[in-house]
Parts: structure tokens; sequence; C-alpha cells
């Protein structure tokens, strides 16, 4: 069994896996990790300054990208700068300022940002690999293009992600 056979296999195992999955069961990320970092930033603004390399797609939801997001335009981030920055309807479609001043709760006296980051890079990561995964089992499965040319396109979009940034 050749190379190209060997990932067919286990892609079509994927697959099995795939349609058998509960689908209770989420995508790979850390709501939690993602809520702490957006929570560190409006306790020290100092935390965002760290941050200004970090990608917002690392974040896996929509809502915490937009926050992110806004938090890069700001000088000062608290939860009326915060909830000024969205209009009311955009305020309203990431839960309000219920939610942006939840974002604090609970979160200990000194966060471990770094942690925080680390967790939800991590995650990405895990969706990302899926994504190409799951691009190589619907290429597969529509059979229009030889196993070798997925096989390579996968490799090419897997290389690298094992890698911390």
């Amino acid at each position: 069994m050749n190379q190209a056979d060997r990932l067919l296999e286990l892609l079509r195992e994927i697959v099995r896996e795939e349609v058998s999955r509960e689908p209770s069961e989420a995508i790979p990320a850390s709501l939690e990790a993602e809520r702490a970092i957006l929570g560190s930033i409006m306790l020290d603004n100092s935390v965002l300054a760290s941050l200004r390399d970090f990608p917002v797609e690392d974040f896996s939801l929509a809502s915490h990208r937009e926050i992110f997001g806004k938090m890069r335009t700001l000088g000062a981030v608290d939860i009326v700068t915060l909830s000024n920055a969205f209009s009311a309807q955009a305020l309203a479609e990431i839960g309000g300022v219920a939610f942006l001043a939840s974002l604090t709760e609970g979160l200990p006296r000194r966060p471990a940002i770094e942690e925080y980051v680390r967790i939800v890079q991590e995650k990405a990561r895990l969706r990302r690999i899926v994504g190409a995964c799951e691009d190589a089992i619907k290429r597969a499965m529509e059979q229009r293009e030889p196993a070798s040319e997925i096989v390579t396109s996968l490799g090419i979009a897997l290389k690298g992600m094992g890698k911390r940034k």
C-alpha cells in the first residue's frame, strides 16, 4: 500500500467517524481562555500591547473577534469605551453591555495571559487542521482528482501547523 492509498484509507476512516459523530461535539475551542484574554485586557490595558501580533482569527467566536478588534482600536479599554465603540445593533449581537461586563468575572488578580494565549492558539491550530482535513475529505469523496494531488495539497496545508508561533 503506497502513501496515497494509506492517506485515502485514513480519510475514509475520518469520514466514517465524522458521520457517526454526535452533533453536540464542538470544534476545538476554549471559550474560557478566549474570555480570559478579553477580560485581562479590560483589567489591564497594558496586556493589549503584548498581543499586537496575536491574530484576531485565533478566536473561535465571531463576537470575541469583534470585541478584540474593537479593543485594538481604542486608546483605553474599559466597559464605557468598549460599549461605545459598537453600534447599538452590533453591541446587542455580541451580547450587550452585560456580556462585556462579565468578561472580567472570575479572573484571578494576576491573570496568566501567556497561558491563555497558548491555549487559544493551540485550539486555533487544531481548527485549522480540522479544516484542512475536511477539505481533503470533501475532495476525496468527490473522486475528481488523483489521490496523490489530494495528499500533496493536504501535506502543504498541514506543513508548519504543528509548530508553535
